[in-house]
């Protein structure tokens, strides 16, 4: 949201928080045991979301890279290929291939 930084993922279970203006990594994202898919920016500019194949969701800090959540698809863990931030900063809706969406709002992680 502030143009200040690019967050990228990768199939080598990664994800990378760039700075924009140096073009140099700030922060490797680790932890994924498989590749990384799906990403995303919270609207406030303070959380980055990943989806993985190994069938997890990790909420990360923009700030300091710090793993902040880490859950897994319900009720039958699946691989998972995108996933968003809702507008409320809170809410993360994602794709696991299922039977539609999956959801979970902050007070339920």
């Amino acid at each position: 949201p502030d143009s200040k930084r690019l967050v990228s993922c990768s199939r080598d279970k990664t994800a990378r928080i760039w700075n924009v203006a140096t073009a140099r990594v700030e922060f490797v994202l680790q932890g994924h045991g498989a590749p990384i898919y799906g990403l995303d920016v919270s609207p406030n500019g303070t959380r980055v979301v990943t989806a993985s194949e190994d069938r997890r969701i990790k909420v990360w800090s923009l700030n300091d890279g710090m793993l902040l959540y880490n859950m897994a698809s319900k009720p039958k863990p699946r691989p998972i290929y995108a996933v968003l931030f809702g507008y409320d900063n809170q809410t993360l809706i994602w794709d696991g291939g299922v039977k539609g969406l999956e959801f979970v709002r902050g007070s339920q992680q």
